[in-house]
């Protein structure tokens, strides 16, 4: 039995650093830091990208308002892209924040590389409360960019619940 335990144990760090090496160490955003765009909401706080698997929001700030909000992962903000994007972290964000430090692993067999933006997303509106343009290869950017998509669909969803 002891046995069997380590090699289930060997099988399984074996496969973290697989799903791990899977991501890029030196993906164009590692270090990079910005501003995300409000939308609503109040979102605001700084994105510093750790690494193609995480990142850390600084004086994140949120009113808590939003049913089923969630850290996404898009490839651009067009309603297309963003319908189509992916739950970066499990977790919703359901309390207002203020000032605080938010540290977000992403979900395994994902990499920030792969995605043009990080969004604060609800579910339930449909809607994009802020977001954060990522540098991609070759790319240099400043922090977020593009046109923030109007959330008056997504408050008069929420007017609806």
């Amino acid at each position: 039995m002891a046995k069997l335990m380590l090699a289930l144990s060997v099988a399984l760090v074996v496969l973290a650093v697989r799903a791990s090496a899977a991501c890029p160490s030196n993906a164009a955003a590692v270090g990079f830091a910005g501003p995300l765009t409000m939308i609503d909401h109040g979102i605001s706080g700084t994105v510093k990208v750790n690494s193609d698997t995480s990142f850390t929001v600084t004086n994140f700030n949120y009113d808590g308002q939003a049913p089923a909000v969630h850290w996404w992962g898009t490839k651009g903000l067009t309603r297309r892209d963003l319908r189509g994007g992916v739950e970066l972290d499990p977790t919703q964000i359901v309390t207002p924040r203020v000032n605080t430090i938010e540290r977000v692993t992403i979900k395994p067999n994902l990499c920030l590389s792969n995605f043009t933006h990080i969004v604060v997303w609800c579910e339930v509106a449909q809607a994009d409360f802020g977001h954060l343009a990522l540098p991609s290869a070759g790319m240099s950017m400043s922090g977020s960019a593009m046109a923030p998509m109007a959330s008056a669909t997504g408050r008069k969803m929420l007017g609806n619940l």
